[in-house]
């Protein structure tokens, strides 16, 4: 669907049913503490898909033995992004939530966002904020911390609840920060087809998640709630944690999206800079950190005339250490 095609129509409150989607892959440590949070909801959601990515340790006999709360399915691992749009095909009801199987939902999480459905009813995409935990989190910071500075207050007036109508063009701002973590949205089945769904292209790459978002914000109508609504496990494993990967991913789907016409026409421009400064940071991250194996991945999108000059120092640095070692 075009971004100039017309948003989704206000939905029927009676239909604000919700359908959970946890992809896993590998997480038996972490994955009855991240089940129970769903099952443990104040305002329990209608049914819970969760979709084995080929696990080879404990995962499945974890599932299984949840029974009839668990809608389970085990497929041949094919990354977080492809086993979450398997999840999303076996859904039944109107609205999904996603929850990663190593985060943890705080017990108001799904009652905390029908209230915001029931104050904006156009609203067809949702997320709220969380806050890292574990072994890399930084402590006391939150997604929505590090926003730039105003970028909030730039964006509009949170209400008395703590909940945000974003009206003012929020796929042009979300160019600059994204807040939106994947197992905070709460989105409509609807907006989710018209959006095309999730792009199993990029199911095994970091910030695969951002394709799904940028395209549901520029045709959905988009609301947030403030509060923190869950928790985000921090840990050696997350592929949120490789800051360089991250870029290049944002950088791909950016380019990605102005190529097939996904990218709101007025926009395009903003998303031209972004797409330049997100390649300027993906370098300064990769040279930084030392990672001279990258030197492949980021030649692949970016071209010494892409930056500035004393980026470009850095990335011939990289390119012939990586070349050496």
């Amino acid at each position: 669907m075009s971004p100039s095609q017309t948003k989704s129509s206000t939905h029927n409150m009676k239909e604000l049913e919700i359908s959970v989607v946890v992809p896993v892959y590998n997480r038996s440590e972490y994955l009855k503490e991240s089940l129970d949070s769903i099952l443990q909801q104040s305002l329990p959601p209608e049914e819970i898909v969760v979709i084995d990515d080929g696990s080879t340790d404990d995962s499945w006999d974890i599932i299984k033995s949840y029974k009839e709360k668990l809608k389970p399915l085990r497929i041949p691992n094919s990354g977080a992004g492809n086993a979450r749009k398997v999840g999303v095909e076996k859904t039944s009801y109107p609205w999904i939530a996603f929850c990663d199987s190593d985060d943890i939902w705080l017990p108001d999480h799904l009652e905390r966002r029908v209230k915001l459905l029931s104050k904006y009813p156009e609203t067809n995409f949702s997320f709220s904020d969380m806050i890292p935990f574990g072994p890399a989190a930084l402590s006391d910071r939150t997604y929505f911390n590090d926003a730039p500075p105003n970028w909030w207050e730039n964006l509009g007036q949170q209400d008395t609840n703590g909940f945000f109508n974003i009206q003012n063009n929020p796929y042009k701002k979300f160019l600059s920060f994204n807040p939106v973590a994947t197992p905070t949205i709460v989105m409509t089945r609807e907006l989710y087809d018209q959006a095309g769904g999730i792009n199993s292209k990029y199911s095994r790459m970091p910030a695969e998640d951002a394709d799904l978002t940028r395209k549901a914000i520029a045709i959905g109508n988009v609301c947030c709630d403030t509060k923190v609504t869950a928790k985000q496990r921090r840990h050696e494993q997350n592929m949120s944690s490789i800051e360089a990967e991250n870029f290049l991913g944002k950088l791909q789907i950016l380019e990605d999206h102005i190529q097939h016409n996904l990218t709101p026409k007025e926009c395009i421009q903003d998303t031209i800079k972004a797409i330049k400064a997100t390649k300027n940071l993906a370098v300064l991250s990769a040279f930084y950190k030392r990672q001279y194996s990258l030197k492949t991945a980021l030649s692949k999108h970016i071209e010494l005339s892409d930056l500035p000059f004393s980026t470009k120092l850095r990335f011939l640095y990289l390119k012939i250490l990586g070349t050496l070692k």
